[in-house]
This record gives C-alpha cells, structure tokens and sequence, in this order.
C-alpha cells in the first residue's frame, strides 16, 4: 500500500465485518495487505508545549479482500468485526473509550482513517 497519510479513508459501512476504502490499485493496494482502522482525536503536546502530533485511536485492523482501480473492502481480522456503524457517536471517541461496556473495536463510520500495518 502506497497511500500517503490522511490520504485512505473509510468511505461505506457494508455490514459489521466489511468497509470500503477510497484507494484501491490507484494507490498499491493489494488483495491481502493488512490495514488498520483509527480516528484522529486531538493534538498532543509535550511539556514544552512542542505538538506531537494527532493521537490516533485504532478502530480495528482488516486485511483487503476485494481491491478495484480506486476502492477496496476489507474485512475486520477478528470473528466480532469493526462494530461498525453508518451513524457519528454523539458521544465522541472519549466517551468510546471511558464506557464501562468497552466494545472489541470502537464504532468505524465514514471519514475515519486507514494506513498499512
């Protein structure tokens, strides 16, 4: 996968277990590569108050199971799938997060992010 960061994203919610991303053999992307899901939550700084950079909550890992010239699916790696969802969480990913019903995977929507692993 020769995506650039920020560049792959989630782009459709077929069911618990697939997703579809905007990149395809238009940017390397290969029936197999292995992929991880995540979400941008907010810019961290260290103590000198020099950005680190966004922090990145994982979503879910998948491998590519079907690749077209400018999308792709992938399937969730684990039987309990991306618990994934067409709607936005109201609640945000900190409250994802802090729940006391910790899902396997956090909910994937449209927009969040993919890179290889």
């Amino acid at each position: 996968m020769n995506a650039g960061a920020g560049r792959v994203r989630v782009v459709d919610v077929l069911d618990a277990e697939h997703i579809v991303l905007n990149g395809g053999t238009n940017l390397g992307i290969k029936g197999g590569d292995s992929v991880v899901i995540y979400a941008n939550d907010r810019e961290i700084r260290d103590i000198s108050g020099q950005s680190l950079g966004m922090l990145e909550i994982v979503k879910g890992y998948g491998s590519v199971t079907h690749v077209q010239e400018s999308m792709c699916i992938v399937k969730s790696d684990f039987g309990n799938g991306f618990k994934a969802s067409t709607y936005v969480q109201i609640e945000g990913l900190a409250g994802a997060l802090l729940s006391s019903q910790k899902p396997s995977f956090l909910t994937v929507i449209r927009g969040d992010f993919a890179k290889p692993v």
